[in-house]
């Protein structure tokens, strides 16, 4: 009997003496890791990953899981186990690991190692903690997603821009959304930037050579007026806005918003589609964009080309929208009206953005029979050109602009200045005074933002 039972003794010896056995599990080595370089401190906070999703689509188990700070720092991994969750050790920064510090948030990165691909990921906090702190613990999920380019084409002078993507957390510094001065960072810093000025709606700006930014963050819903000194091109990257990221917000007056859609929306006087919210136009005054082109549904007119993305619209309603949201695709892809394609204005050319402009809608024409193709302009009392527009189903509209308070020329109207329109012909070349009646707005005195409906008279 004492034989027998020192036999059985001798197994687990000889099992764990076999070659490649040890007789600590603990030394066997880990699956190698997608993420490296984590450098384990005295100082953690323990995430909790419940929910593991990619394109709101279940990841299966076996995918690594790498979180990091906003910079992109990866400080804690763990492999993900979709019938339990997984336990992850995120990693507080010392005096050799600028990891976590007290405060950050957290962000993610997957890697699916069967196709040999990693994806950004946000991290949302359902327990605990929702910044990193030290012996903290909190219960995640994460979203992985695929990210999409943004290219968004910068012409000399004042532009008006938004964009359509969540930004990477890298562009960011405070939760509420990217960075202005990393989002423009790709055209250089300071004196050397290639951008002159940024400016939202309220008149917060942003100098790179002054090296002064009053903006707190760049609010995706909103528009902004970017002046460049030479055409540029930004590239961004990021995911998809989701629906409730959509929502925009519009104040009483004037507004600059964000297009927020990838497709383009007409806004034609067939129905107005790009402002049509909830299929109805009676709040919006007055839409333009950043050419000076605008609408105005109360007259049925727009000159507008279809909206698209990259753009930001300027927009004027009688009373606040708390929930405003783009309508979906049109069956059929938005037409340009041929007036668009013009560019003749017989002696006249277009005058240059200016920044800040007055929207004019000649609604009707005496002494003249308007026809298709002839053009209006604005002079200001020195003769000089402020405004053009082309004519079309007998009326005409043009943006009159106002002086460039970024340069030191006179290029445009100061607040007040009258300004007087012509008439050209385009089938006999002849150009005419036009005595004018207002019929609703500011008359022809320039008011930046203003917007006049004019009768017009020209006596033979």
């Amino acid at each position: 009997m004492k034989t027998l039972r020192s036999a059985f003794l001798l197994v687990p010896l000889l099992i764990f003496s076999l070659p490649g056995c040890s007789d600590k599990i603990a030394d066997a080595p880990e699956p190698a890791r997608h993420f490296v370089g984590v450098e384990r401190t005295d100082l953690h906070h323990k995430l909790l990953v419940k929910y593991l999703r990619l394109e709101r689509e279940r990841i299966p188990s076996g995918w690594e899981i790498g979180i990091c700070t906003w910079d992109g720092v990866v400080s804690g991994t763990g492999i993900w186990d979709a019938d339990s969750g997984t336990v992850i050790t995120v990693y507080g920064a010392d005096e050799e690991s600028p990891q976590f510090y007290a405060g950050q948030y957290f962000d993610a990165r997957l890697w699916d190692p069967e196709n040999g691909r990693e994806f950004y990921a946000d991290v949302t906090v359902k327990l605990g903690p929702e910044v990193w702190s030290a012996n903290g613990f909190s219960e995640v999920s994460i979203d992985g997603y695929n990210i999409r380019e943004q290219r968004v084409q910068l012409t000399a002078g004042w532009n008006l821009v938004s964009i359509n993507i969540m930004p990477l957390k890298t562009m960011f510094r405070r939760i509420e959304g990217p960075d202005v001065m990393r989002m423009t960072s790709q055209m250089g810093v300071g004196a050397e930037s290639n951008l002159a000025l940024f400016i939202t709606e309220r008149g917060l700006f942003y100098v790179p050579s002054r090296d002064y930014n009053g903006i707190p963050y760049w609010n995706l819903t909103e528009g902004y007026k970017l002046n460049v000194k030479e055409p540029f091109e930004c590239v961004w990257v990021g995911r998809e806005l989701s629906y409730n990221e959509n929502n925009i917000v519009l104040a009483r007056g004037w507004n600059m918003v964000a297009y927020l859609k990838e497709y383009p929306l007409s806004c034609d006087s067939l129905g107005f589609r790009a402002i049509s919210y909830h299929r109805s136009t009676t709040e919006i005054e007055i839409a333009k964009d950043e050419a000076g082109r605008f609408a105005i549904p109360s007259y049925n007119f727009s000159n507008m080309i279809p909206w698209r993305e990259g753009k930001g619209y300027q927009i004027n309603v009688s009373e606040e929208i708390t929930y405003w949201h783009y309508p979906d695709s049109e069956d059929v892809a938005p037409t340009i009206n041929i007036l668009d394609t013009l560019s003749i204005f017989g002696p006249w050319t277009m005058p240059k953005s200016t920044g800040s402009n007055m929207s004019v809608l000649v609604n009707e024409f005496r002494g003249v029979v308007p026809v298709n193709g002839d053009a209006v302009a604005a002079f200001s009392s020195r003769n000089r050109l402020v405004g053009l527009g082309h004519v079309g189903a007998g009326r005409a509209g043009l943006a009159v602009w106002g002086d460039d308070e970024a340069t030191n020329a006179v290029d445009g109207l100061s607040s007040g200045e009258s300004f007087m329109l012509k008439y050209w012909k385009a089938s006999s070349n002849e150009i005419d005074t036009i005595y004018t009646s207002t019929i609703s707005g500011d008359g022809t005195r320039y008011v930046s933002d203003g917007f006049s409906i004019l009768l017009a008279l020209i006596q033979p």
